[in-house]
């Protein structure tokens, strides 16, 4: 690639969703993330099923947002609390998002370089696990008793 110089690629902001199919609030997050997606091209929104990447990760703490800027969680967002509950919307969540950042900004998607390609999302999902993972590992190393407490 190229470096350095005034066309550095922005941070990238990585929203990653872990829902269950069949959990009533993973379904109502899914559709508001199914809704924001599309409208920010520049931010990567991912689904992965909670335990798939977490083991006995609790149904009771999805929906889970993990917000990642540049490669480092910014924010654990768990269940549906800060979204309104049952009520949650696509602009809801796009405000407790734009809280952290310019997550939902509409930055100008370079399009040329987003190909739309089954390779990238495999890609994505490697990448995805590889920062959860990381993320439970920091979470263990800690203190157990803590649950994501803000």
């Amino acid at each position: 690639g190229t470096s350095g110089g005034p066309g550095e690629r922005e941070p990238i902001w990585v929203v990653v969703q872990l829902h269950k199919d069949g959990h009533g609030p993973s379904g109502l997050m899914s559709a508001a993330i199914d809704d924001l997606a599309p409208r920010y091209p520049a931010t990567k929104f991912v689904r992965i099923v909670s335990t798939d990447c977490i083991p006995d990760y609790p149904d009771t703490n999805l929906p889970t947002l993990l917000v990642y800027h540049d490669g480092l969680c910014v924010k654990h967002l768990v269940g549906l609390k800060a979204f309104g509950g049952q009520r949650v919307t696509p602009e809801q969540v796009a405000l407790v998002l734009n809280g952290l950042g310019p997550v939902c900004s509409s930055g100008a998607a370079d399009d040329d370089e987003r190909g739309a390609g089954g390779a990238q999302e495999a890609e994505d999902a490697r990448l995805v696990k590889r920062l959860v993972a990381r993320v439970v590992a920091e979470r263990e190393e800690g203190d157990e008793s803590s649950d994501f407490d803000d």
